[in-house]
């Protein structure tokens, strides 16, 4: 019993070290990397944030597309398409969050592509629809007939 490491899986990534030797693992060295992932977040030597972010961003589109009926439905309020963005979409794009290096890029970053990519989008095809719907069946906002 005891430690077991496996060797395809072990990286070195060296920080803020003039020493470049091999790490050796059973006779065979530990391959030195400039990033990896771990637990989701992408962890590299330039302690940046931003490949994490994009990366985040790029799952975030994914799983928004993958909604993509959801959102464009008529059959469920705005409320509740709202719950499901947040519940969804926004805990993909915060998984993680707590270790980024926060600034006002960042944030706008991520702000913009809230509310430009998803939540206008959300939003526009729900007033359309209903829009559409009113105004063909000269329906008033209550859904009183008129």
């Amino acid at each position: 019993m005891g430690l077991y490491i496996h060797r395809r899986e072990a990286k070195v990534l060296r920080l803020n070290t003039t020493n470049t030797n091999p790490v050796p693992l059973r006779r065979e060295s530990i391959e030195d990397v400039d990033a990896f992932t771990y637990l989701g977040s992408i962890v590299s030597k330039t302690a940046s944030s931003d490949e994490d972010i994009k990366a985040r961003l790029q799952k975030v589109r994914n799983a928004f597309l993958i909604l993509k009926s959801i959102w464009k439905s008529r059959n469920y309020s705005l409320q509740t398409i709202l719950q499901l963005f947040n519940s969804n979409v926004g805990s993909v794009l915060l998984n993680g969050s707590e270790t980024w290096r926060t600034n006002k890029h960042t944030i706008a970053k991520v702000q913009t592509f809230i509310n430009q990519s998803c939540l206008r989008k959300i939003e526009l095809n729900f007033l359309f629809a209903s829009f559409f719907y009113w105004g063909l069946h000269n329906y008033d906002a209550d859904g009183k007939e008129q």
